[in-house]
């Protein structure tokens, strides 16, 4: 996490015991206001957050510590880091002690519920409460705070430091958008953190109640984002639930390029299939293989068509993996299958891709049916290449799922010459996204090397094509 700054008050001796107290703190922004805790005896503002137990780590104790102390309620896929906060002094308890506090900040969102605190003693006694204000009223009141506690003083000054930065973030954060003409119709805008890309997207409700997704981009993504633009159109034409267009311009004083997309309600598919019976799952599957179908419909420009293919460039990928320190024992099945099969990509019609097409960026709506969104990752390309996200992703959310998608997209008669082709997509991830995690941390090259040996399994060390949990039994039994 980044380092905002650090207090030392250097009122120790260096030959001092250590006695260090990390510590987790919540910024919970509602709209123009923040979720504080009032001191009513000290009459100061801080944090909601407090110190992180052996057992815990960073969000556990946010989420333990909100609940205590304003009895808010942390969702915790809303976690993102702010920033920590360094702190030294001189201890309050033991002469001989240096007091160091590492303050961990994390932006978070909240549900719609407040449940009863959970105070301590010195918390009960300091009479905290909940309060919900702006900024500006929170840093008034800090600045006016006096106390001899040297604790309590430290403890307000960077309080009142960090809310100086979240009130920097937020004016820089609305000078993205503030000169969209559209701008004065809004009621609400709210960051959306879930998903991975470059854009920042914000959630918006207009005065007339209407949800929208707002992309922005830096500008020199101008040309980029207008294609986007022009792809979703198509899209749009097709009659499927999804982000449809709205607008389209510049923003932030000619710094940032936006589109507005409609906002599709519903709850993400990924985190529905696994409490649906394996009839419904297979059946959202095969909706998604008929939209993936339709999108793959539209009609390729011939300025859009590339001049070459991937095959160069998965190769070079390859390369990359077997170059690497990264390698694992038995990849040498899956690196000459790739080898030996890369000629046969591209053998069918190059389509527009979605080009992230996965229960990730799929929406369960409330009528049963499926909306689609997050098409940043557009292209032109191999429509089997659409398909390598199963494995890697969807078999460990729902194995009928992905059965139904290719069932659907093949009108229930799959080709071979398929199969061989996704079997090197998918030999080509395993591998390759092992090399593509390392600039995540050895946490998330775990998870790639676990998949990798999961596709091994599920293609038999690649002597075939299909993969073990393919069967038509769902299709049978419809």
């Amino acid at each position: 996490m980044e380092r905002l700054f650090e207090i030392d008050l250097k009122d120790y001796k260096e030959t001092d015991k250590v006695f260090k107290r990390p510590s987790a703190r919540a910024i919970i922004l509602l709209q123009d206001k923040i979720a504080l805790v009032y001191s009513k005896k000290e009459k100061y503002f801080k944090f909601p957050g407090g110190g992180i137990h052996a057992d815990e780590d960073q969000k556990e104790a946010l989420i333990r510590e909100v609940r205590e102390e304003v009895g808010m309620v942390v969702i915790p896929d809303s976690i993102r880091e702010f920033g920590s906060v360094l702190r030294r002094q001189k201890g309050n308890v033991d002469e001989d002690t240096m007091f160091e506090q590492e303050n961990f900040y994390y932006l978070c969102d909240v549900e719609d519920i407040i449940v009863s605190q959970e105070l301590d003693e010195y918390e009960d006694e300091a009479g905290f409460e909940l309060r919900i204000v702006t900024i500006d009223e929170a840093m008034a009141v800090n600045a006016a705070y006096e106390t001899d506690d040297a604790f309590n003083r430290v403890m307000i000054k960077r309080e009142l430091r960090v809310l100086g930065l979240i009130k920097d973030a937020v004016n820089a954060e609305k000078a993205l958008y503030s000169d969209i003409a559209s701008a004065s119709e809004w009621e609400s805008v709210k960051p959306v953190t879930k998903g991975w890309s470059y854009d920042k997207k914000f959630l918006i409700k207009t005065g007339q109640g209407e949800r929208l997704l707002l992309r922005v981009s830096d500008i020199d993504r101008y040309d980029d984002k207008k294609k986007e633009y022009e792809i979703i159109t198509k899209y749009a034409t097709l009659g499927i639930p999804m982000s449809e267009p709205r607008e389209f311009g510049t923003c932030n004083g000619g710094k940032s390029v936006y589109m507005i997309l409609s906002w599709v309600d519903g709850e993400d598919l990924e985190s529905v299939l696994p409490g649906l019976s394996e009839k419904e799952q297979y059946m959202l599957g095969r909706q998604a293989g008929e939209i993936l179908k339709k999108i793959h419909s539209v009609p390729v420009d011939e300025g859009d068509r590339p001049k070459g293919t991937k095959k160069e460039r998965k190769l070079m990928q390859l390369s990359k993996y077997e170059e690497s320190s990264l390698r694992i024992s038995g990849d040498e099945v899956a690196v000459q299958y790739v080898k030996d099969n890369i000629d046969k990509i591209w053998s069918v019609p190059a389509v527009y891709q979605h080009g992230d097409y996965h229960p990730g960026n799929l929406i369960y709506r409330a009528d049963g049916s499926i909306g689609v969104i997050d098409f940043n990752r557009w292209e032109v390309g191999d429509p089997y290449e659409e398909f390598y996200k199963l494995e890697s992703f969807g078999t460990e959310l729902s194995i009928p799922y992905c059965i139904g998608q290719i069932d659907a997209y093949f009108d229930d008669d799959i080709p071979e010459n398929f199969w061989v082709v996704n079997a090197v997509y998918v030999a080509h991830a395993s591998l390759f996204s092992i090399k593509w995690a390392e600039q995540f941390g050895q946490k998330d090259i775990d998870g790639m090397v676990r998949r990798a040996r999961q596709a091994f399994e599920d293609f038999d060390e690649f002597k075939t094509c299909i993969p073990k949990w393919y069967t038509d039994g769902y299709r049978k039994n419809m």
